[in-house]
């Protein structure tokens, strides 16, 4: 939070206006605190200066979070004409990332699924890109089938290559036809999508 390592847990949060431009942002290990009574200053787990800036009335205090983002958010206090905001950031994707090395490493032979769902996971992560890959042609080569075909096309359309992309997509259609019943759940989504790409370059 604000740079400032802070271990997951429950904290009380306190707000200490220094002067206009000074506010402290103490969070306290004792959340059975009502106000500064009982407050013990070794009990804080993070001691941070903010910045207080004029913002929009705001007639009641007001939280809120903003710039909303798989790692990160900012954390809003509002109140009159007064804002503060903290930067709070987590290692989500660093633990998700883990997890799915985990799993994929004590999947059982047969197990296509774990792999295409951890290359869909990766769609939004252009970093990624050629692990994701690797892990839906593993899928592949498990079982070959509409699902994991659609996926390999969005990994190619989020890269923009639209033309691999529709390539892939009219596959997953014509695989669809062997399991109708899986398939038209995602049927409208890939011929939508495969009209869409063969247009594009």
């Amino acid at each position: 939070m604000n740079q400032e390592r802070v271990p997951a847990g429950t904290y009380s949060l306190f707000i200490l206006p220094q002067n206009d431009s000074l506010w402290h942002i103490v969070l306290n290990k004792d959340t059975t605190l009502w106000g500064l009574e009982g407050y013990n200053e070794l009990d804080d787990v993070a001691y941070l200066e903010v910045k207080p800036k004029k913002g929009p009335f705001t007639e009641t205090l007001l939280y809120s979070f903003s710039d909303i983002g798989t790692n990160k958010a900012n954390l809003n206090l509002a109140w009159e004409n007064t804002k503060v905001t903290l930067k709070i950031e987590t290692e989500i994707e660093k633990k998700a990332l883990q997890n799915i090395n985990k799993a994929l490493s004590t999947a059982a032979p047969d197990d296509w699924f774990i792999w295409a769902q951890s290359a869909e996971y990766m769609l939004s992560r252009k970093e990624h890109h050629q692990k994701a890959l690797e892990w839906i042609n593993k899928s592949i080569s498990i079982k070959d089938n509409f699902y994991n075909n659609w996926i390999k096309a969005k990994l190619y359309a989020h890269n923009s290559e639209f033309q691999m992309a529709a390539s892939l997509s009219a596959k997953a259609i014509q695989l669809g036809s062997t399991e109708p019943e899986s398939y038209k759940t995602y049927a409208q989504q890939i011929e939508t999508a495969y009209s869409d790409w063969k247009k594009r370059k």
